[in-house]
């Protein structure tokens, strides 16, 4: 039930529907004062959710920091690497990756750098209408055509969120004693983290795909003041997240 609940919440997370509703209501609001109250507060916040500036402060606030190689001092034995990034095109017969796609290409530089010893995939079905798809099975296949041996990948397909990721994870790796470092964005860290401990799995931390930009780029006029999409798109990523974290903080799951 949580699963699909969760899925119901998140389409009533869009911001765009928020600036909707309310210039909606302005538009069928016949009292003329109270229109245009409503249309003054839907323009306000189309502004804001739109400014790169405002939604780059609040994702640097939630978002965990980057790490260099150079603090992994000694190899970890198992990557964990969460699912959420990538889709099977069963017509083209295609693996599509996502923006989190970085998850996987970060993992695989570790561990052709020697960082880590093992993957371990964990991703089971993710959709409402698709429960036979497995994309950590996905996923272990696409490495195992790029040449990656079996002996190093594991996989956990069965869970459907970030709270079983955990559960199903430390249940697979329960007698494989070794470090381990966990991957996934860095939005997205916070809460899987929590859930980790929560399953009493220690893990170690490697966030990838940050929203924010570089910081030299920061400072661009384009990421100050100009109105953007991307801006509306990093606020929905972030209440998503942010509302997520406190679910599953109030059902004690973090």
């Amino acid at each position: 039930m949580f699963f699909y609940l969760s899925k119901i919440l998140d389409v009533a997370l869009l911001p765009v529907l928020w600036i909707g509703g309310v210039l909606l209501a302005a538009a069928w609001t016949k009292e003329r004062r109270r229109k245009q109250r409503r249309l003054v507060a839907g323009l306000i916040l189309l502004a804001l959710l739109t400014n790169p500036f405002l939604a780059r402060v609040a994702l640097n606030q939630w978002e965990r920091p980057y790490r260099t190689a150079a603090a992994l001092r000694q190899p970890y034995d198992y990557a964990i690497v969460l699912s959420g990034m990538a889709s099977w095109d069963g017509r083209y017969e295609r693996l599509t990756f996502g923006e989190s796609g970085d998850r996987l290409m970060q993992a695989l530089d570790l561990y052709r750098s020697g960082k880590v010893r093992k993957l371990v995939l964990s991703g089971g079905p993710g959709s409402l209408f698709n429960g036979d798809e497995r994309e950590a099975v996905r996923l272990r296949d696409y490495l195992l055509r790029s040449g990656i041996p079996e002996r190093d990948l594991l996989v956990e397909s069965d869970s459907r969120n970030t709270r079983e990721n955990a559960v199903f994870t430390a249940r697979l790796l329960r007698s494989r004693s070794g470090s381990r470092l966990l991957v996934t964005s860095a939005l997205h860290m916070r809460r899987a983290e929590g859930c980790f401990a929560k399953a009493g799995l220690a893990v170690s931390t490697w966030p990838t795909d940050r929203l924010t930009p570089p910081e030299a780029r920061q400072f661009e006029p384009r990421h100050l003041f100009l109105p953007s999409a991307e801006a509306l798109y990093q606020w929905e990523k972030l209440v998503h997240e942010v509302v997520g974290y406190g679910v599953y903080a109030l059902v004690g799951y973090v």
